[in-house]
């Protein structure tokens, strides 16, 4: 089914993607010994796998003519790749029925993982990266340009700000805590905020000159005792004690981790830039997409 479009949006919608789009270049040529040459195109990227381990909802670009952007299901076998419908990135429902989207004009909605009763959850227009609570109760999503992150009841729609520094989030296999990113100067922040009292603390932070930014959102391990995230161009892991800190992956970006937390899906930044999976322990990689 066609996602409704507000045509009095585009405007909006096209001013943040060139907002977006300039941030990145210039954090790319930063890094870059040669700013000039155009980095490969992630063609598959913010991978969600489902509860059940047997399919993965993924976000395509538009490379060629051909291609359809949006959010993509494929079997973890690599087969029945199909299209699922216009949004910039999913995340599954605990019951493995329904996926919170984020539209391409920056809402928050849900659909049926075949595509059939798509509703607005929050239509505003500035709001991105939805994840849904392992009790199925909330959604966390974040408001890149400073109106506040939240969370929302899925029934009853009543929100709650949180904290955050605007990038996604990573819920605590409880649901009763959230991981997230936070660079405000030259150190960079993995934090935890408890839902319960808002208290946050610092699980670990590091020199982002040296490593880079951390990428939202960080991942909450099934078992809840290590976090996945994205810092600079490689994918790593720590305790969240903040201890044994470890690189499972370089030249590699937006990881997430399988229902039983034995295998990460990523996306290596090369020229395939497509689907890979690898153990938790970074071993044994392969492409998901067989060609």
């Amino acid at each position: 089914m066609k996602i409704p479009c507000i045509k009095s949006e585009r405007n909006i919608l096209m001013k943040k993607s060139l907002v977006i789009g300039a941030i990145a270049l210039l954090a790319l040529s930063a890094c870059d010994p040669n700013p000039f040459e155009l980095p490969p195109i992630l063609l598959e990227t913010r991978a969600s796998w489902s509860p059940d381990g047997g399919t993965i909802a993924y976000y395509r670009c538009q490379v060629y003519g051909s291609d359809t952007a949006g959010i993509w299901l494929i079997d973890t076998s690599g087969a029945n790749n199909r299209y699922l419908c216009p949004a910039l990135s999913a995340d599954w429902s605990p019951d493995g029925e329904r996926l919170v989207i984020c539209t391409p004009d920056w809402n928050i909605c849900l659909i049926d993982k075949d595509g059939a009763n798509f509703e607005y959850l929050v239509h505003d227009w500035s709001s991105v990266s939805p994840t849904w609570s392992p009790d199925g109760k909330w959604v966390a999503f974040a408001r890149p340009f400073g109106s506040g992150s939240s969370i929302i009841n899925v029934e009853t729609l009543e929100q709650k700000r949180i904290p955050g520094g605007g990038g996604g989030y990573g819920w605590s296999p409880d649901s009763k805590q959230l991981t997230y990113a936070y660079t405000p100067t030259d150190t960079i922040f993995l934090k935890i905020v408890s839902l319960e009292n808002m208290e946050v603390k610092i699980i670990f932070q590091n020199d982002k000159d040296r490593y880079g930014s951390i990428s939202p959102p960080p991942r909450w391990s099934p078992d809840g005792e290590r976090i996945l995230f994205q810092m600079g161009m490689s994918i790593w892991k720590v305790d969240t004690t903040g201890r044994n800190l470890r690189r499972l992956a370089r030249n590699a970006v937006e990881p997430n981790w399988s229902p039983d937390g034995k295998k990460i899906v990523y996306t290596p930044y090369e020229d395939s830039a497509q689907l890979w999976i690898m153990n938790s322990n970074g071993w044994c990689k392969r492409p998901l997409l067989k060609k």
